[in-house]
């Protein structure tokens, strides 16, 4: 009875949808196909730390698509200094086709259970030549403000599932986390680290 008497009061002040103005049009700024336009957004991007996103799509472990709703836009986003597994390929005009290297599929799990279709924080720092934001996202583990942030890419080398790309991570704010985290899987010979021995024979 409640909700139905709300109803017919919002009909009677013609409210949002029960009104016979056209619904305002909401544009999204889609920057995530072009490079160009991606570049100059970078500024405002970067002018704030914590900057809200949420996660639209996950490309890979470490490449995502996000809308952050500060800036009404839609972006292409990936880890600053690190490096995972390359999934599985199909022959493509782009290419051959390319197996699936050891552990892909594990690091692609973990960010895609963490962060697919929740609200994280991002930190933009960069741009690469294809209009692809660099950063570090953080998310948390439960939905409490409370709860601590974690660094994805932080997780990733903690666990193993990747390794740093040093000319990039050694520019980014997040570089004493990195080493540290990547060191310690290192030492444990965790995941992509497990032939680190035969590697360096």
């Amino acid at each position: 009875d409640k909700l139905l008497l709300a109803e017919s009061k919002a009909k009677e002040s013609k409210r949002n949808m029960h009104s016979s103005k056209a619904a305002p049009i909401m544009r999204l700024n889609d920057i995530s196909r072009n490079p160009s336009k991606a570049k100059s957004f970078l500024p405002f991007l970067s002018r704030s730390k914590n900057t809200k996103a949420i996660v639209e799509y996950v490309y890979s472990a470490t490449r995502l698509r996000l809308f952050v709703p500060e800036h009404n836009c839609i972006c292409n986003f990936a880890l600053i200094g690190v490096r995972a597994p390359n999934m599985a390929r199909a022959a493509s005009d782009r290419g051959p086709a390319r197996p699936s290297e050891p552990f892909a599929r594990e690091a692609d799990m973990l960010t895609r259970e963490n962060i697919l279709q929740r609200e994280v924080e991002i930190d933009a720092e960069d741009i690469d030549k294809m209009g692809t934001i660099l950063g570090g996202l953080y998310y948390r583990k439960n939905p409490s403000p409370r709860a601590p942030r974690v660094l994805l890419a932080q997780e990733l080398l903690e666990n193993g599932y990747a390794k740093m790309l040093r000319f990039s991570a050694e520019r980014s704010s997040t570089f004493y986390e990195l080493e540290e985290a990547e060191q310690t899987a290192r030492a444990a010979k965790l995941n992509v680290w497990v032939n680190i021995d035969a590697e360096e024979a």
